[in-house]
């Protein structure tokens, strides 16, 4: 399963296990950010403008509105966001998908528990690195996909069509990702697919990215039961889950210590096989067969 997503799944059921200990507080610490940044001037480049304060959610007492856009030295650019909570409910906000320019689905999701009549301010990162990755140096769109439900019972409370706003990048933003010099590996009406794995990256140490075109209106998942390296079976299974019509880069860190766990010194070739199903209720659509991935 991809790292970053996988910690948001884990960071959600944190959140409900601290909702225990949370439901009687006060909300003291509305007026407290989530992560404090260092804001850093922006670099030649950084032109984006968006209207301050902007109301992308105010429904069944729940309101999200994007502040301003932000540069990190560390993280790149980021959306400054309020969220406040008055449904008088204790319910987790939790963004499923990130979207850049329409068509970029970016790992970098996140959930936050909000107690009844609480706010709260949220640093979003749009990872420099991840955009680049994705031909992205001006971002004229962000779409977040929230659903909202009680933490003890994950009873939905509201799921939202996709909310955000466009920046003053939004006339020149690029309409797809370049995928030049990237060989298919796998396609057909549902999905294109490559992958490259590379032993150095600016985005991870021995990463195998998957590149994901969702051709279908339907959310797409994909499941590798078994990577195999250099002919052995390391025993890791990737999982991507994929938003209708998006494309997305998954990143799957082969760790040292598994390949040592194999016997694997230096990685020559990578092979994998994906099982496809389309749509919440998991509806098979077939397989792709043995695909290899480009070695780096």
């Amino acid at each position: 399963m991809k790292r970053k997503r996988f910690c948001r799944i884990c960071a959600v059921c944190v959140l409900a296990l601290t909702v225990l200990f949370t439901a009687g507080c006060s909300s003291k610490k509305s007026e407290e950010k989530k992560t404090t940044v260092e804001e850093t001037a922006a670099p030649a480049g950084l032109t984006e403008q968006m209207e301050e304060d902007r109301v992308l959610l105010d429904e069944s007492g729940l309101k999200i509105t994007a502040n301003r856009m932000f540069y990190d030295e560390a993280y790149g650019k980021g959306v400054h966001l309020t969220f406040e909570n008055h449904s008088g409910k204790i319910l987790i906000f939790d963004c499923k998908s990130i979207f850049v320019n329409g068509f970029a689905e970016v790992e970098d999701t996140f959930a936050e528990l909000m107690n009844a009549d609480e706010t709260k301010q949220v640093d979003v990162y749009l990872d420099t690195m991840e955009l680049e990755a994705y031909g992205i140096d001006q971002v004229g769109e962000v779409g977040f996909r929230f659903d909202f439900y009680a933490p003890q019972t994950y009873e939905k409370y509201l799921t939202p069509d996709i909310i955000g706003f466009q920046t003053s990048a939004f006339a020149d933003m690029p309409e797809k990702m370049d995928f030049a010099g990237k060989d298919i590996l796998y396609e057909d009406e549902n999905v294109t697919l490559r992958a490259i794995y590379t032993a150095k990256s600016d985005i991870y140490q021995n990463a195998l990215t998957l590149y994901v075109e969702n051709h279908t209106d339907r959310e797409l998942m994909l499941i590798c039961r078994n990577v195999i390296v250099n002919g052995k079976d390391i025993g890791q299974q990737m999982v991507t889950q994929v938003q209708g019509q998006k494309v997305m880069l998954s990143h799957t860190v082969l760790s040292e210590d598994t390949l040592a766990a194999a016997g694997i010194e230096t990685v020559k070739d990578i092979h994998m096989s994906f099982e496809l199903y389309s749509g919440p209720e998991a509806t098979p659509l077939g397989e792709t067969g043995d695909m290899q991935a480009e070695i780096q």
